[in-house]
């Protein structure tokens, strides 16, 4: 993210100095880029609803699918660490699909269909 920063300002000083209007049109482009990236991988702190076994939902979006899997993939942490509120266990891709992964005698409150909003919906229950 600094480093497509760094380029586009480098290219937009370059643009100024030989007076190029394709440079100048090029730094904006990557500009552009380096602001969306920066945008699309933003991580902001986030703080849900009380309540020690709340599942809150990671992102903004729509509920497609809710089932039982085996296997979690691109997953950071191992069976059996802590997890707690705000902590990262995952990674999201460019495809924009989460996988919520929860112990199966957990209450899932969600649907298909359903619309969640990062930080704040709570999308399951813990056993206790």
């Amino acid at each position: 993210m600094a480093l497509s920063a760094t380029v586009a300002v480098a290219m937009l000083s370059i643009a100024v100095w030989r007076r190029s209007w394709s440079l100048w049109l090029l730094g904006m482009l990557l500009l552009l880029v380096a602001v969306w990236v920066a945008w699309f991988f933003r991580d902001p702190e986030r703080t849900g609803p009380g309540g020690e076994r709340a599942v809150i939902a990671p992102v903004d979006g729509k509920v497609v699918m809710v089932t039982q899997v085996d296997e979690p993939m691109y997953v950071s942490s191992r069976h059996g660490d802590a997890a707690g509120r705000g902590s990262r266990h995952g990674l999201i891709r460019f495809a924009s699909r989460i996988h919520v992964f929860v112990p199966t005698d957990s209450t899932v409150s969600v649907t298909p269909g359903r619309r969640t909003v990062a930080g704040s919906a709570v999308i399951a229950q813990l056993p206790a």
